[in-house]
């Protein structure tokens, strides 16, 4: 967030940045009144516990203008590093019926399906663009290992008439 405010884009005000819990439903007082084109949510979603996510993504719609973009990607499911931490002892799984897992460290991962992450913004309000795995392999040079890793890459829109009504705002 320093390394942010120390550019001189955020010096000129066209930049803001700032900390905060997207899990309140709402923004960080530095960002009230945000009307940003873009939010990026890069390995977010995947930490928050899942009766939070609607909450982050109200924060996250309200931040944005009519029109404005979520980008985002996120641990998909059927990644190999879930595997992985299945068949290991470093992870146990939360909810026996979720793709919930705390790592050793004590983060948390949740690997979500292209059909739930879709379900999921489309129930706060956002229009889908775009909803897809995207599958790479990873190598470990040293030792030789491959994993095959799943993550899902998603473009949501904000209705560009959305007036943030109280149809898509929380109980």
């Amino acid at each position: 967030v320093g390394i942010v405010r120390s550019h001189p884009l955020a010096e000129a005000g066209r930049v803001v940045a700032a900390v905060g819990d997207l899990t309140e439903g709402s923004l960080p007082p530095e960002l009230s009144g945000c009307a940003a084109d873009v939010a990026t949510l890069m390995f977010v979603l995947s930490a928050i516990a899942p009766s939070k996510f609607g909450a982050a993504l109200r924060a996250v719609r309200s931040g944005l203008r009519p029109g404005g973009a979520v980008l985002l990607r996120d641990y998909g499911a059927g990644d190999g590093a879930c595997a992985r931490m299945e068949a290991g002892r470093e992870a146990k799984r939360l909810d026996a019926s979720a793709p919930w897992l705390v790592r050793q460290d004590g983060t948390r991962a949740y690997f979500f399906s292209v059909e739930a992450l879709r379900e999921l913004f489309e129930r706060e309000g956002f229009e889908t663009l775009e909803c897809a795995y995207a599958h790479r392999t990873t190598a470990n040079r040293a030792t030789g290992a491959t994993l095959s890793r799943t993550f899902v890459t998603a473009r949501f829109r904000r209705p560009a008439s959305d007036a943030l009504d109280a149809e898509f705002s929380a109980p």
